[in-house]
């Protein structure tokens, strides 16, 4: 995507900076030598009158953003706020200076939006939330004010925009700002969604990757919020049909597909219901997929997103602001079924169970049982083919850590000259904990525990088992040997 211009529409900018108001603002500091650094356009003198004849015979001769930088070395000089002339002046280091545009709301709204921009030209438009500063009807107009203008004159094609704030103060906040003013603007019987704008804060622009990745986000947006739209209309319509065939299921079904089925293969009904149900599912949406122009709707859309998204990409690892957590999260979700959701339905054991064993000194550890699934199973008899497990020690590291581990490894067995088998002994987890990685490791002596003794966890809802084995009373009741460690 290319594009044509970028507006930073803020309530402190529009006017050329002006060399009699900067000169007014050089005659208030009384010690112009500490400003040499940031003024090094200027040659300084001892005598001010001759130290401003060289800023008259020189301003001619600066660039925009020279004067511009000029005003934030002396607006922090006198304590004035220079937040929106710092942004613009960083905002000409990601842009070429040629596109980038810096104007107040009137000239937005005045000579911008209506006279220029009607064509096919594409534009990138960052507006500031609050512009009371500029008077008349911006002491009410928001920057949200003029996205949703934007849409009502038929504008929103060609033009992207974003508030761009410090009102907000972190990346957290971003989406949930967002949604507060889409909210508000629905009450108000105004038709501004989520697809029309994005929000980010100007403490992006400390950090140059994160700023970039925000103007990437913004141009996904529109395909996010488009496909989204048409993915839950066409699972509405696949609910629907799943809920009307799931009524229809029958006596003579239930009584073998669900409660024989579930008996013979050692499984829980509810789970088999379950099952039925995501079969109906999985029909319908393929078949309203078909029925719809759904796939040539959310390809084109795709095509179009991957083009923007590859364009560059950024490690989302070590930032652990929540809209970039996210993803792994779900990630996590997929791979790990949550410990209170598996302790409150009493699910029977699997292997991958992860549990945690406190030994007799009251140091805690994990470990993941490990066995062939269908041996764990209860069957129609009661019983499982299996009597013991095997509980594998895990750890955890954070990915550089366990890179650096795999590396130093790897030049131990290159100078012995040895094959490599760091991960002939160990088993990688990935998303195991926040962002940590875990690891089954091999090398630690396993515990073979007695199942009957974990079928104990399963039945308590909290997950937990104590047994205190020093204390013979409490064995009385268990099978000889049951737990050997």
């Amino acid at each position: 995507m290319k594009i044509d211009k970028v507006y930073f529409v803020d309530d402190s900018l529009g006017d050329e900076p002006n060399v009699n108001e900067f000169i007014g603002l050089i005659r208030k500091i009384q010690d112009i030598d500490k400003l040499r650094d940031g003024l090094s356009f200027f040659e300084f003198k001892d005598d001010l009158d001759l130290f401003i004849d060289n800023i008259n015979d020189t301003w001619d001769n600066l660039t925009p953003d020279q004067r511009n930088k000029c005003f934030v070395v002396v607006y922090k000089a006198v304590g004035k706020d220079y937040t929106s002339l710092d942004v613009s002046s960083s905002l000409k280091t990601f842009f070429n200076e040629d596109i980038c545009v810096l104007c107040s709301p009137a000239q937005w709204e005045q000579y911008i939006l209506h006279t220029h921009h009607k064509g096919s030209s594409n534009i990138l438009v960052l507006f500031d939330q609050d512009l009371n500063k500029s008077g008349g009807i911006f002491v009410t107009k928001k920057g949200e004010d003029l996205i949703i203008d934007i849409k009502k004159g038929g504008y929103r094609s060609n033009i992207f925009p974003a508030l761009f704030t410090y009102t907000i103060t972190n990346i957290e906040e971003e989406l949930s700002q967002r949604v507060e003013i889409v909210e508000k603007f629905k009450k108000a019987g105004e038709a501004l969604s989520n697809e029309d704008f994005f929000v980010f804060t100007k403490d992006r622009l400390d950090k140059p990757d994160l700023f970039a990745d925000a103007i990437k986000k913004l141009f996904l947006n529109q395909y996010c919020e488009q496909v989204k739209e048409k993915t839950l209309n066409l699972a509405k319509k696949a609910f629907d049909n799943t809920i009307q065939e799931f009524n229809i299921l029958d006596t003579y079904s239930f009584d073998f597909a669900v409660l024989k089925s579930s008996l013979n293969e050692g499984v829980w009904e509810v789970e088999t219901l379950l099952r039925i149900i995501n079969i109906y599912l999985d029909d319908f949406i393929k078949a309203e997929m078909i029925k719809s122009d759904y796939l040539l709707q959310a390809n084109e859309a795709f095509e179009k997103a991957h083009a923007i998204s590859n364009s560059f990409n950024i490690s989302i690892e070590g930032i652990k602001t929540h809209p970039y957590q996210k993803p792994i999260e779900l990630r996590a979700k997929e791979i790990y079924e949550q410990g209170k959701i598996i302790n409150g339905l009493h699910k029977p054991l699997e292997n991958g169970d992860i549990f945690e064993v406190t030994d007799s000194k009251g140091k805690k550890s994990l470990y993941v049982l490990v066995a062939q699934e269908c041996d764990l199973m209860l069957r129609s008899t009661g019983k499982r083919k299996l009597q013991t497990g095997t509980l594998i020690y895990l750890s955890s590291k954070i990915v550089k850590d366990l890179i650096a581990d795999e590396s130093k490894s790897f030049k131990e067995y290159e100078t012995k000259g040895r094959p490599f088998t760091f991960w002939d002994i160990r088993y990688k987890l990935d998303h195991f904990e926040n962002t940590k990685v875990g690891i089954a490791n091999f090398t630690v002596s396993p515990l073979v525990v007695d199942l009957i003794f974990l079928d104990l966890v399963s039945f308590n809802h909290l997950g937990e088992a104590e047994i205190n084995f020093k204390n013979k009373n409490e064995l009385k009741w268990l099978p000889f040997n049951l737990v050997n460690i």
